[in-house]
């Protein structure tokens, strides 16, 4: 006898911890949510509710230890689902791997200790893109689900599967699901067999996820969605098994299928959004410099022998975590919030840098450098005495005395000729700041600005970028001695700028920095780096490796690679062919572009906040709308010409 088709109907009330609202509200929104979809899990004993952040599960035990409680029993009781173990769902292009294991580990906490649960699925429904690092940190945290709604929003090529293993750095691999709906919906007859029949189609398993729920400004499940699961399931009992249920229970039937799945490697990109990689530029900027110190606090605190009462120093900077972690949710960090949160953010950016400030104090960090990483780190190091450049190098995992390194490390002197390569100016130079030899020949031919005009566009300017004319240029120069140049000019309509150039003989990398009082709209900076050598291929560092590219406008672009026009970046990218490489390092910037023209790295746009206005089904409050990222910034970009070791 043939198996019936099987359907899991797994309720769920996905919340945006800030977004078109600030975080006040969302704990009211949170508590309303949850007293209501207890309310019917106790009315219906065979009612499910998957939560998926131990951040609103916090707030309730803080502030309604009682309704906390009965959550508690529910859970008991098998109606009540914990998945993910998040604190709260975070981007996940734009942090650091060991921000993600850091989020896990508090929500697990949370959980573990309250619930005496760790659970196998990870539910991340709305972040705008999954890099493959994310499986190596899920499957090292005991996970072996992955599941997201967010892969076929606002494209026009969708993801190619719904279930399959995904295989990420190192070749792990977990069972993914791409939803074949959203996170959220009603219990729509038509919809779910149309859903039904189209898995059965695609990839010939008889078996369906369906989410249903209000959400993103929570709103939990109603009365009738329920009674309306009730006559769907009884209506089509003998022809379909149909169930309220968990996600674990969906994926361990699915996992019965597993050797049907098709595997899937690397990134999952989203072909949407990619304005997020640049948006708020001042948070992202935050979020860089803030990784790095809590990163090396942690390492520093765990590997010195000498630190006492480490216990209550760990808890003091798992509490910086945790403010951090909260600034790097999804739509916070991506820059696509309204004003409140980001005028909210500056005010509580001086207060963490202040507890941090404290917290290297009473453990002498701020004496010691600290390399928490396995690989070598090159960098400029800076005497606070005397202001002088040296070339400071640290050994994975390498803790030293700041003077030591001082001492020893040799101070930077300023040549046209620098380590490996020579940095090359005229002063009839119209196209290029400057360009680069190796051994004679040239690697780098142009380097240049690029402005482009993006579309006046309301309703999602935050998140996509929809580029119009466009225009390169390098600023006047106004300085010039032995291994350093100064540009110094107008930017746009109402920006001024400049940029410093600076080489050393005894370092392997050329030195930008760009100064820039920025007050365009609807602009989109860039800085390009043109090689001499022509190539249709480049790399972007991700988060513990490299992801090997193929430019849009090659020949040899698939369509997945003609959407990726614009793609995340950690800390590096760059290109290479045969003999020679450019490699470009920056660490508070997130976007890039390899076009016909040039590696282009993003460094600030001018679009406008969200309007609450335009989502109008929310019926939401009106909130302040202005252009984003106006003001002074001062970004470093270091660039490194390179011989290919394979060569």
């Amino acid at each position: 006898m043939q198996k019936k088709p099987e359907i899991f109907l797994v309720a769920h009330s996905h919340i945006d911890v800030e977004w078109l609202w600030d975080v006040s509200e969302t704990k009211e929104i949170a508590f309303f949510t949850f007293k209501k979809v207890v309310n019917l899990l106790e009315k219906y004993p065979f009612l499910t509710f998957t939560n998926t952040s131990s951040i609103f599960l916090e707030w309730i035990k803080e502030k309604d230890t009682e309704l906390f409680h009965k959550i508690q029993k529910l859970f008991e009781k098998g109606q009540f689902e914990l998945a993910s173990g998040l604190y709260l769902e975070p981007d996940l292009n734009l942090i650091s791997e060991k921000s993600f294991d850091k989020n896990i580990k508090i929500g697990k906490k949370f959980l573990k200790e309250n619930f005496g649960f760790e659970p196998k699925v990870m539910f991340i429904p709305d972040s705008f893109g999954y890099p493959p690092y994310v499986v190596k940190i899920l499957k090292d945290n005991g996970f072996e689900y992955f599941i997201t709604s967010k892969l076929n929003y606002q494209t026009r090529f969708p993801f190619f599967y719904n279930y399959f293993i995904w295989e990420g750095i190192n070749n792990e691999k977990i069972i993914a699901c791409q939803t074949i709906g959203g996170y959220e919906g009603e219990i729509n007859e038509d919809k779910i067999l149309s859903q039904l029949q189209f898995i059965i189609k695609k990839q010939k398993i008889p078996v369906l996820l369906y989410i249903f729920g209000k959400g993103d400004h929570g709103g939990g499940i109603e009365n009738y969605m329920v009674k309306n699961a009730l006559d769907f399931i009884e209506k089509y009992k003998n022809e379909i098994e149909i169930k309220f249920s968990k996600l674990h229970d969906f994926f361990e039937e699915l996992k019965k299928y597993e050797e049907k799945l098709p595997i899937y490697k690397g990134e999952l990109y989203l072909k949407t959004h990619r304005g997020t990689f640049t948006t708020q530029a001042n948070i992202k900027e935050f979020n860089s410099k803030a990784e790095k110190e809590l990163t090396e606090l942690d390492f520093f605190i765990s590997k010195n022998q000498k630190i006492f009462d480490k216990q209550k120093l760990k808890e003091k900077l798992e509490s910086l975590w945790k403010k951090l972690i909260f600034y790097q949710f999804h739509d916070t960090l991506s820059g696509t919030c309204i004003y409140d949160v980001y005028k909210r953010f500056e005010k509580d950016k001086e207060k963490f840098w202040k507890e941090v400030k404290k917290l290297k104090k009473i453990t002498g960090k701020e004496n010691f450098l600290v390399n928490p990483e396995k690989n070598r780190k090159i960098f400029i190091l800076e005497d606070p005495k005397t202001t002088r450049w040296h070339k400071g190098i640290l050994e994975p995992f390498e803790i030293s005395k700041l003077e030591d390194k001082l001492r020893y490390s040799p101070e930077l002197k300023h040549s046209f000729k620098g380590e490996k390569f020579e940095l090359i100016h005229e002063n009839n130079y119209r196209e290029t700041f400057f360009k680069i030899d190796i051994n004679n020949e040239r690697v780098l031919e142009k380097c240049f600005f690029k402005i482009i005009e993006e579309l006046e566009e309301y309703e999602e300017s935050a998140w996509n970028i929809i580029r119009g004319k466009e225009k390169n240029f390098i600023l006047p120069l106004v300085e010039k001695r032995d291994g350093f140049l100064k540009f110094e000019g107008k930017i746009g309509e109402k920006s001024k700028g400049i940029l410093l150039v600076k080489s050393f003989q005894n370092y392997p990398r050329v030195v930008l920095k760009i100064k820039i009082d920025w007050q365009e709209e609807w602009k989109f900076l860039k800085i390009c780096f043109l090689p001499s050598f022509y190539t249709e291929e480049y790399y972007t560092g991700t988060q513990m490796g490299i992801i090997k590219r193929i430019a849009y406008f090659s020949k040899n672009a698939d369509f997945e690679d003609k959407e990726k026009w614009e793609v995340p970046f950690f800390k590096f990218c760059g290109v290479e062919k045969e003999k020679y490489g450019i490699k470009v390092f920056c660490e508070t910037r997130y976007g890039v572009s390899f076009e016909p023209d040039g590696l282009c790295i993003s460094l600030l746009r001018s679009t406008k906040n969200p309007d609450p206005k335009t989502v109008f089904f929310m019926n939401l409050k009106e909130k302040n709308i202005e252009f984003q990222d106006k003001g002074y910034y001062e970004i470093k970009l270091e660039l490194e010409p390179y011989i290919k070791e394979k060569w």
